[in-house]
Parts: C-alpha cells; structure tokens; sequence
C-alpha cells in the first residue's frame, strides 16, 4: 500500500504571519514550536515544510490571540 502524499510549502510563505505578530509584539518563537514547526524557519525561506503544521500554525495563533481572521490580518503584511 502506498503511503498518502504530503502537501509541502515554501517557509517564505511564513513571513507575512511573523511580519504581523511583530507588528503586535507577540513572540512567535513558541507558537511556531507550539505547531512542531522549527522557528528558524523564517532564516531559510527555501526550506519546505508540511502545509499541515502551517494550518495547525494558523489555529495556534488564532487560539492565542482570540481572533478568527488570522489569515486575512496577515495578508495585510504581504509584499507585492
């Protein structure tokens, strides 16, 4: 039997949720531990990592801070 594929993504699609913590002076060290993702993560925007640790990132963060629009307040802080 083969082994189900696992959805990978860029770390770079990481900053903009750190640009936003930053911005509301919440460390993100231990919310991304918190989802079994390595902070150093951020250092190396090429590194992959599996999509379901940056949702369980998402849910973390939105546990933490009471808000349900994580994403969206995010995707104010992406560069284009």
């Amino acid at each position: 039997m083969a082994a189900s594929p696992i959805a990978l993504v860029r770390s770079i699609v990481l900053a903009p949720i750190v640009r936003f913590l930053d911005q509301g002076g919440v460390p993100y060290e231990e919310l991304f531990e918190a989802a079994k993702l390595s902070p150093r993560l951020i250092e190396r925007p090429n590194d992959l990592f599996p999509l379901a640790q940056g949702f369980a990132l998402s849910e973390q963060i939105a546990r933490v801070l009471g808000l349900d629009d994580v994403g969206l307040r995010a995707a104010s802080h992406v560069a284009i």
